[in-house]
């Protein structure tokens, strides 16, 4: 049996816009996709903010502690972090010193450039991100085994083909 799906934020949008505006933009339905791949990032933004809330570190702090995660054993620059995090010099400069407070990770000299500092994870560092970490798998795991396997596949390939479109 066919599952029914109830309209959702997307229908809702483009339904006002049509009665608001009948030749608005919006009454072209063949860009709902986009909205909903952006809801949907929305909605998986919001979950990784409650779980950062609840483990006092922030969404910037999660990306730049699974940075680090990834090349660990190894260090990353505050160049390396920005770059992985997306922020700017001045907001990570304030961030790895939020996160040396809190016991996070710790400063280390760089092992090609001595005058350089590189950041590693504490052990509660490392702690923490992979708690983290496994609560979002997790969460994941949920989502793809209601959504079926079949579906995730064919969903991941058309969107790295979108990837590509949008990159250009």
């Amino acid at each position: 049996m066919e599952k029914k799906f109830t309209p959702d934020f997307v229908e809702q949008f483009f339904t006002e816009w049509k009665q608001s505006d009948p030749d608005s933009l919006f009454h072209d339905t063949n860009t709902a996709f986009l909205f909903r791949l952006m809801r949907c990032a929305q909605l998986l933004d919001q979950t990784l903010n409650a779980h950062c809330k609840a483990y006092s570190i922030t969404h910037s702090q999660f990306q730049a502690l699974a940075a680090l995660r990834r090349k660990f054993p190894n260090s990353l620059t505050a160049a390396e972090i920005m770059e992985a995090s997306v922020l700017t010099s001045g907001s990570v400069t304030t961030m790895i010193g939020e996160l040396m407070k809190k016991g996070l990770v710790q400063k280390i000299k760089h092992p090609m450039d001595k005058r350089a500092i590189s950041l590693t994870l504490t052990e509660n560092g490392k702690e923490l991100i992979e708690t983290l970490i496994q609560i979002r798998l997790h969460e994941f795991k949920q989502i793809t085994t209601e959504f079926g396997l079949e579906n995730s596949q064919l969903l991941n390939e058309q969107l790295m083909k979108l990837s590509s479109v949008v990159i250009k």
